[in-house]
């Protein structure tokens, strides 16, 4: 039986422990459907980022719910769960914290059976009501990193190419430093002086993003190594 046991350094807070990376690794990877709950067609928002990514490299049977779209990157978009015409494996949310708890008990009546909510949102009450009717439940995770992260890499705009490097080309009179800490497992590497500006789904502008393992056997003394906090949280707006 494959290792379900949670994470021990981050996503963590009372009644609410993040699925192991066995876990959501499974969740990805037996998932047929995806619907994305507030899909976006505004490129500067984080969900388009993510709904472009999953189009663009992955096979999901995709559908987004955004009740002022009927069509997002090609993809028919509706305007609730309950307006879908099957029954997706997995309900991507992009939702405010507070309106966590709401959507979950749509998750639970339609019967899918995995809520994935995005990098930076929190409700253990939402993870609650879902995991008591049923549902499986992945908290403040993007789905996007995680996908890319079990299916071979990042690249500077956010998509897989089969390459994972910390190597940047060199700024001049610049030095490469690691300059964030965007997910477990996952760090971002720009050049000294580059903003690691950052939304509330976690997608740095003009940073690539490589696994810290890719950096670990470097000297100390390297501009792209810095010590990094694990994340622990104890709760959550």
């Amino acid at each position: 039986m494959a290792d379900r046991s949670t994470d021990t350094d981050a996503g963590t807070a009372p009644g609410y422990i993040s699925p192991s990376p066995t876990h959501r690794y499974e969740i990805l990877r037996d998932a047929r459907s995806l619907a994305l709950v507030g899909a976006s067609s505004n490129p500067s928002r984080a969900s388009y980022f993510v709904a472009s990514y999953l189009v663009q490299d992955t096979d999901y049977d995709l559908s987004f719910v955004n009740p002022r779209a009927t069509e997002i990157l090609g993809v028919p978009a509706y305007a609730s769960l309950r307006d879908l015409p099957s029954v997706p494996d997995v309900v991507v949310a992009f939702r405010r914290s507070e309106e966590l708890p709401a959507l979950a008990r749509e998750v639970v009546e339609l019967g899918a059976k995995v809520l994935w909510i995005q990098l930076g949102l929190w409700s253990e009450e939402a993870a609650a009501i879902a995991r008591e009717g049923g549902v499986d439940v992945v908290m403040d995770r993007c789905i996007k990193i995680e996908h890319a992260r079990f299916h071979g890499g990042l690249h500077l705009g956010g998509f897989n190419t089969g390459v994972i490097s910390s190597r940047l080309a060199q700024v001049p009179g610049q030095r490469r430093r690691l300059t964030a800490s965007v997910a477990d497992g996952t760090a971002a590497v720009g050049a000294a002086g580059a903003t690691a500006a950052t939304d509330r789904a976690g997608v740095l502008a003009g940073l690539a993003l490589v696994p810290t393992s890719t950096i670990d056997a470097l000297p100390p003394s390297s501009p792209l190594v810095c010590e990094l906090p694990h994340r622990h949280r104890s709760s959550r707006d």
